[in-house]
């Protein structure tokens, strides 16, 4: 009379472990990461400095977030807004509102402005041509003017293209132009950046709507940053940057 009272009792412990080793089984998502870098010398942009720390917090969270190289960045937003994998530092503007949700607090900020030739000072607005890196953010006060766009791969491409005259402006991240710059003595006393900066933007972790676990993992990485910033309000989470909390207008 005991052997279905202690049957019963057995079935459920081991649907219990089930469950328990189900929970433990890790989730896995993809980070799209560009890795077109050819220099010798590494460089080290806020984004490289991010996604370890950015890796660690989905670890401990019990999901597996494996980097996924593409060769350009409008590859990896092309990937990204198919929710296909999640991209790190993005800038947002009201198009890109429209396919992703973000971190609640920016993870770094970035100054982004326009380099030209040394010997030539910023031209007047009329037969302006401007390189931009493909599938790149830009902002209105750069839209209104009447500057040709044209579209490159990548940020080296659009300083070999100004070193050989073929555009007037280089638009971009103004740390990795300084950069590419700096190491590259063909460059050298070559180009003039243009001040002020065209804008300083906030860079934010972002998920497509379409990404069937969206609202989870945003949930994860927020209440982790939140934790990490101690509940502070209206700031910027340098994940970029030692960690270090850092107010911006």
């Amino acid at each position: 009379m005991l052997i279905k009272p202690l049957l019963q009792h057995f079935f459920f412990i081991f649907l219990l472990c089930a469950a328990s080793l189900s929970s433990q089984v890790q989730a896995e998502e993809k980070l799209c990461v560009v890795t077109n870098e050819k220099s010798k010398k590494r460089y080290v942009s806020a984004q490289s400095q991010a996604l370890p720390k950015v890796i660690a917090i989905f670890k401990k969270a019990n999901v597996k977030l494996t980097t996924f190289n593409t060769p350009t960045w409008a590859r990896s937003f092309e990937m990204a807004k198919n929710g296909q994998c999640l991209i790190l530092g993005l800038w947002r503007n009201s198009q890109r509102d429209k396919i992703f949700n973000y971190s609640a607090k920016p993870i770094f900020t970035q100054n982004l402005g326009l380099y030209v030739n040394a010997e030539k000072k910023l031209p007047a607005d009329k037969n302006i041509i401007m390189a931009v890196e493909r599938g790149s953010y830009l902002p209105e006060k750069l839209k209104n003017k009447s500057w040709q766009v044209h579209y490159v791969d990548s940020i080296r491409q659009s300083l070999k293209m100004l070193y050989a005259q073929r555009v007037d402006v280089v638009y971009g991240d103004l740390a990795y132009l300084d950069y590419l710059i700096l190491n590259n003595k063909e460059y050298s006393n070559t180009f003039s950046k243009v001040l002020p900066v065209v804008e300083n933007k906030k860079a934010y972790l972002a998920i497509a709507k379409s990404h069937p676990n969206v609202d989870k993992l945003l949930s994860i990485f927020d209440k982790a940053i939140a934790e990490k910033s101690n509940g502070a309000k209206g700031s910027v989470y340098h994940l970029g940057n030692n960690e270090k909390l850092s107010n911006t207008q």
